[in-house]
């Protein structure tokens, strides 16, 4: 497969990971934002990050699965490695979002403390307090992978996807 087969397929991929994204529900995009591969979904990362309807909880669920504790290492953005840049400006742009209250919604509960075990706030850049707040909504979500998904995805949207590259 040629370089131009590859982009259009991806182009294709994003197309109906965008169209799934846009009528899922807060819990299916909280899915989503838990269980989808992290080292090829920066389109679907972008979107939600820059929503401000999504759900708090799924932001957070993105930036704690970015592992912001091993990027605390770097005072600055010039330190930050080429292949790190990109898990690096979205760890950033969502704590500047969080900041500002970006996002409207924060129905779903989610509690930073289970995901970091230590906070290190000797670290070169700590992963800011604002970071550290638990979510109280009015919604439990178990984080357990969920039955008919994978990757985050809905079987039957996976397996459109799947079917793009056969």
């Amino acid at each position: 497969m040629n370089e131009l087969e590859v982009e259009k397929l991806e182009r294709k991929e994003w197309d109906i990971i965008r169209k799934y994204l846009e009528s899922s529900d807060n819990t299916q995009q909280f899915y989503y934002a838990l269980w989808s591969n992290y080292d090829d979904n920066q389109k679907p990362l972008k979107w939600l990050i820059s929503n401000p309807n999504t759900e708090l909880a799924t932001i957070l669920a993105i930036y704690y699965n970015l592992e912001p504790s091993y990027y605390t290492k770097y005072r600055s953005l010039d330190e930050v490695t080429k292949s790190e840049l990109g898990h690096f400006n979205f760890l950033r742009k969502i704590e500047e979002n969080v900041d500002n209250k970006f996002y409207k919604n924060s129905t779903i509960c989610f509690s930073p403390s289970e995901w970091e075990e230590k906070f290190d706030d000797e670290a070169p850049r700590p992963i800011p307090l604002f970071m550290r707040e638990e979510v109280k909504g009015k919604t439990t979500i178990s984080c357990d992978y969920p039955e008919g998904y994978d990757e985050g995805l809905p079987l039957a949207v996976y397996s459109e996807i799947w079917n793009l590259y056969q």
